[in-house]
């Protein structure tokens, strides 16, 4: 439980970040994927407002909302709903996301 806690986790920072991208133009609009302790983790962000998620062969939908560099965030897992808010930087085709003071560096696919 407590590796699938952090999974959603890295999920839902990830999510915010690109939430964060879309909103300021069309950058985050698109497939991103980063793999951390072994686990693949892809995000698909949709110029609505919504995406999906892929962390460990376990498929999530989101929504997500931007406001500058901030971004929050609506996780559905397992029909239960997490919410997070954190802040982004991208750089070409790299997506930096820091949530609760943890990093994680995604790559366009």
């Amino acid at each position: 439980m407590k590796t699938m806690k952090k999974l959603v986790s890295l999920s839902l920072v990830a999510v915010m970040m690109f939430a964060l991208v879309a909103c300021g133009g069309s950058d985050i609009v698109g497939t991103w994927t980063t793999t951390q302790n072994g686990v693949t983790v892809t995000y698909t962000f949709e110029d609505d407002g919504t995406g999906s998620a892929n962390t460990a062969g376990i498929d999530m939908d989101f929504e997500y909302e931007v406001d500058g560099n901030e971004i929050s965030m609506k996780l559905s897992f397992f029909g239960e709903t997490q919410e997070g808010t954190g802040t982004f930087e991208i750089d070409g085709d790299t997506l930096k996301l820091t949530i609760d003071g943890e990093t994680a560096e995604f790559t366009r696919k």
